[in-house]
């Protein structure tokens, strides 16, 4: 009796020895493919409808149906909608809607980050003199205090400002060409400290420097006589 239970203690033994190797290999090959357990995981999971990883470093936004937009929070929600898998934002011709999004920048691992957005377009919706264009708020505690990265399509500046208590306090701007009124564009802001980097296209664009915001909510903002659309969104945080 004892000889069997000996055999089938060390049985057990292999079999756990098999399960470790096997659990190796797989890290190794993850690793090798560029892939952490955590990622692999979380891609499992939340095939299966799960939300337990909603906490990492990256949040991202393919704008494929209405529900995409719930996670957005400002006024007049009847000014954004999805249209052909984009997000756009209608103006009225008198005033700019802001939407910010608290989910995503208190799930990110760092208060550095990249935010990258495809194909955003700019047209004139007001037939008027009032601005056109596309805005992102970052580190942003609300719709009157943060940082705001614009693009102005009927002015084609791009500038960085600080926002304080609704005072607009510009940091750094560029002239683009008037082309770019009529182009598709893919933008990424780099947030790093306090330095801000815009670049289209892998070309840097413009820079700024400031400190008086540390961490806040991200968000997107239409100007008064235009609508402004966006494709698919990123936000991957910088983590060393």
């Amino acid at each position: 009796m004892r000889r069997k239970r000996e055999e089938y203690g060390q049985g057990f033994v292999e079999y756990a020895l098999i399960l470790a190797g096997i659990a190796l290999i797989a890290i190794l090959t993850l690793n090798i493919m560029g892939l952490s357990v955590k990622e692999a995981y979380c891609k499992v999971i939340t095939n299966f409808g799960s939300t337990a990883c909603e906490v990492g470093s990256e949040c991202s936004f393919a704008f494929d149906n209405a529900s995409d937009l719930d996670v957005w929070e400002g006024g007049d929600k009847e000014s954004l909608s999805i249209e052909d898998g984009r997000a756009c934002i209608s103006g009225n011709g008198k005033k700019a809607y802001s939407y910010l999004n608290s989910s995503c920048s208190t799930s990110l691992e760092s208060n550095d980050f990249t935010i990258s957005f495809d194909d955003i377009t700019v047209d004139r919706l007001v037939d008027n003199d009032a601005n056109t264009g596309f805005d992102t708020w970052f580190r942003a505690e609300d719709d009157e205090n943060g940082y705001l990265f614009i693009y102005n399509s009927n002015t084609n500046y791009m500038r960085f400002w600080k926002v304080v208590d609704g005072r607009w306090i510009k940091l750094s701007q560029v002239k683009v060409p008037s082309s770019w009124q009529n182009e598709s564009l893919d933008l990424e802001l780099n947030i790093e400290g306090d330095t801000f980097t815009a670049y289209r296209d892998g070309e840097k664009i413009l820079e700024a420097s400031d400190s008086a915001y540390t961490e806040g909510q991200i968000g997107i903002r239409n100007k008064p006589s235009s609508k402004s659309c966006v494709g698919n969104m990123t936000v991957e945080s910088l983590v060393p």
